[in-house]
């Protein structure tokens, strides 16, 4: 629970939430944190003092985004504040846009071939295949694939991607080795 006092917040949970100084003007993003809790990394802030508003989210969710979450309640009540959605940039490899959708409609109908991934990714996904299959299914279908980043490390390659289906719009992220097999695969949602 939190008070407000005029330009100022104080927490008052016996001292439980720290905020971490010098990033709390101008609707900079701060880090709150609960110390020694599954909460301390899964919790941010956006302070702008001179508008009088704060957000704080706490998830209890590793895969949540409180800081994107924060952002976009920020730039609700402050525009300034929204964040800027990525622009897609030129797709010069849509082998690679072409093997995500292929993915895509492979979990969708429970399809997914083993040999596209390396062993330690699909022994993640080849246990979550009948929960991604009913999740696809409720995003309904897949209307666009727009490339935002692509990045080079070594043997590694990443591509960041917009799905949009019809329910849902995902930031997806595939990373693909030397030998062309995906070693990495998320998606959040946008």
């Amino acid at each position: 629970m939190f008070r407000f006092i005029p330009r100022f917040i104080l927490p008052i949970v016996a001292g439980a939430v720290t905020v971490v100084p010098g990033a709390l003007a101008a609707g900079r993003p701060a880090s709150v944190g609960i110390p020694n809790t599954p909460f301390a990394e899964q919790a941010k802030s956006i302070v702008s003092r001179d508008d009088h508003l704060a957000v704080i989210v706490l998830t209890n969710a590793n895969h949540a985004n409180p800081g994107r979450i924060s952002q976009y309640i920020a730039g609700t009540y402050l525009p300034a504040l929204m964040p800027k959605m990525p622009k897609a940039i030129e797709d010069k490899e849509p082998k690679v846009t072409e093997l995500l959708r292929d993915i895509s409609a492979q979990i969708r109908e429970a399809k997914l071939k083993p040999e596209l991934f390396k062993p330690q990714l699909w022994a993640i996904l080849s246990l979550a295949l009948k929960d991604l299959q009913e999740q696809s299914r409720g995003d309904g279908d897949l209307q666009k694939l727009e490339l935002l980043a692509r990045t080079q490390e070594k043997d590694e390659r990443t591509y960041r991607y917009r799905m949009i289906l019809t329910n849902h719009t995902y930031l997806v992220t595939l990373t693909i080795e030397k030998d062309g097999k995906v070693s990495g695969l998320w998606a959040e949602e946008e």
